[in-house]
């Protein structure tokens, strides 16, 4: 049976690896929800990206048509083609960068859960240690070797003989 003191020292080391656990779980939620909305929004610009490519090529058709340049053949399609293009790699740009941002939130949040099972299991050990020195299990010495028993049961050799095989 344990003092209270120690008792109360246990409890405390626990609570706190509880509470520091909650806390990493509760901060992982918000960044996976911030990484969802950054994939989200990775997507809304993906698709604002086309409209707007839908609209400046409809005016350049338009530009190139109202100057009556035949837009079927030779340098005035290869233009609208490569507007196109480039307009089309915009966009996947656009959804590459929300895809990104989603991933490294998912890693932060991943990093997070794992700090708060570490600093959890660290606040644990402290706890355990403090609990054990205030009970007095902590001390090793000349005292308490013989409780164990004899210490070439435990595979214990003596200085001496190390010496005579080393010297």
């Amino acid at each position: 049976m344990c003092d209270p003191v120690s008792a109360m020292v246990a409890t405390a080391s626990v609570m706190s690896a509880y509470g520091t656990f909650q806390g990493a779980q509760s901060q992982a939620s918000a960044i996976k929800a911030n990484a969802r909305a950054d994939l989200t929004q990775g997507y809304q610009n993906e698709l604002d990206q086309r409209d707007k490519a839908r609209v400046d090529l409809a005016g350049q058709l338009a530009a190139l048509s109202g100057r009556g340049i035949d837009l079927s053949t030779g340098t005035p399609l290869d233009l609208l083609r490569a507007s196109a293009r480039n307009q089309e790699i915009d966009a996947l740009r656009l959804r590459t960068e929300g895809i990104n941002k989603y991933r490294a939130g998912r890693a932060a949040a991943s990093n997070t859960l794992t700090n708060g099972w570490v600093t959890a299991g660290g606040n644990l050990l402290m706890g355990a240690a403090s609990t054990a020195k205030l009970a007095g299990l902590g001390k090793v010495g000349a005292d308490t070797v013989p409780a164990l028993g004899n210490p070439g049961d435990f595979g214990y050799v003596s200085p001496s003989k190390v010496a005579g095989v080393f010297g």
